[in-house]
Parts: structure tokens; sequence; C-alpha cells
């Protein structure tokens, strides 16, 4: 073991590094869920579960937190 594995402030890096490679993997898979919104909603509307213009509210709101979601991973890989 190397003497720097042993300070508390080495300890409290990689614990934090570790949280935020866990929260990287969550906005992965809700990106990726947010992907299947659009296409689900295109189906509903067809099937005519949803209003004509509900799918491109559902596209425009997927977008902005596609924004959102890619910022938030971004200053965390930074």
């Amino acid at each position: 073991m190397f003497q720097f594995e042993k300070l508390a402030v080495w300890k409290k890096a990689i614990a934090f590094a570790d949280q935020v490679s866990s929260m990287s993997r969550f906005i992965e898979i809700g990106y990726g869920s947010r992907m299947q919104v659009v296409p689900l909603a295109q189906v509903a509307r067809q099937q005519s579960f949803l209003h004509d213009d509900q799918p491109n509210s559902l596209r425009t709101a997927a977008g902005e937190l596609a924004r959102m979601m890619s910022g938030l991973k971004s200053s965390l890989d930074n």
C-alpha cells in the first residue's frame, strides 16, 4: 500500500469518484429511457391513445431533458 492511500482525503476522493461514476451511469440509463419515449409516443398517437399535438410536446420535453442531462453528465465527467 502506498502512503497516500492511508490518507483520509485520498479515501474521500475515491468515494466521491465512485459516486460520480454511479451518477453518470444513472444519467446514461435515464437518457436511454428518454429516447424510448419518442417512438412510443408516436405509436400511441397512431393508435389514438394520444392527441395529435401530444407526441410533439413529448418530443420537445424529451429534447430539453436530453440537453439538461448531457450538461449534467459533462459537468460530472470534468
